[in-house]
């Protein structure tokens, strides 16, 4: 800018080149700082009321039904995106199916009598069904043996699965303060009420178990039971909102920390208070 200016005027400027770096580099290094700052501002702050301590007075959810709604429909577009990864990949494998061969099992045809005149294309003939029942037994055991590993396979990670969530409802819900006994009268009530409506719900049961206020959840769905038959029988997105409501429900149920002072402390032994044997006035020789 300073070399223009120059040439136009026909004026030489000295300027103090090496303040002016000066300068900007500390200009650099202070919005360096700012941005490492707000940086780490960004990283302690939580990202979703699930994170961090929520903001809660007298057991209310402090957080705004805006925020509810927007992470209710980023956990719906993550859930779909699971779905159809699922979805595609069970496609490629029927693709994967119906492009290899199909065999079938076929009849023997007799040993063919030695003089006939078409008894080596007749020996070719049984020849090739002897091999093709062969190859058809193998391909029939080994699918077997795949569709039962595949099997066994599928129910070891639901059972991990099932144990992960369990564990983490028990630690969610001792944390809530919550009776184990009345838990796990809540989660039978609901079980009944999933199996009656004959619905695959398994995302939701797993989003309940998963979640830190799951327990108390589980309890007001059961004590509601409308509002599990509405969960049950909505589209995706719309359970995922009413999920929101129903947690903002359950934290009216979180025990309240008591404020009544602690008892008094009551001496004994030695360090106790002697008391006067006897009525007042007596005396003892």
């Amino acid at each position: 800018m300073s070399e223009l200016q120059n040439d136009d005027s026909g004026i030489t400027f000295e300027e103090p080149v090496e303040q002016e770096a000066q300068e900007i580099e500390q200009n650099d290094d202070t919005e360096t700082e700012n941005v490492t700052e707000v940086s780490e501002s960004a990283e302690l702050a939580p990202d979703s009321p699930d994170e961090g301590e929520q903001n809660t007075e007298d057991g209310e959810d402090s957080t705004p039904e805006w925020l509810k709604k927007k992470i209710a429909k980023q956990t719906f577009a993550q859930r779909q995106a699971e779905r159809e990864r699922d979805e595609l990949k069970k496609k490629l494998e029927e693709i994967e199916t119906k492009s290899q061969p199909v065999l079938s099992k076929v009849d023997i045809p007799p040993i063919p009598d030695s003089w006939d005149d078409n008894y080596e294309a007749r020996i070719r003939e049984r020849d090739n069904a002897i091999m093709q029942n062969a190859k058809f037994e193998a391909a029939e055991a080994q699918r077997l043996q795949a569709q039962a590993e595949q099997q066994r396979k599928t129910e070891r990670e639901q059972f991990n699965r099932q144990q992960e969530l369990s564990e983490t409802l028990a630690t969610n819900s001792k944390k809530l303060g919550v009776d184990p006994a009345r838990l796990d009268s809540a989660q039978e009530v609901l079980v009944k009420q999933i199996s009656d409506s004959g619905r695959d719900m398994t995302r939701i049961v797993d989003r309940l178990l998963s979640d830190p206020m799951g327990a108390l959840m589980i309890q007001h769905l059961a004590t509601n039971q409308l509002d599990m038959h509405d969960i049950i029988y909505a589209s995706p997105e719309d359970a995922g909102f009413l999920l929101a409501e129903v947690k903002q429900k359950a934290a009216l149920l979180k025990p309240k920390p008591s404020s009544a002072p602690s008892p008094a402390t009551t001496l004994s032994g030695r360090a106790a208070p002697q008391k006067e044997r006897g009525p007042a006035g007596a005396t003892y020789t």
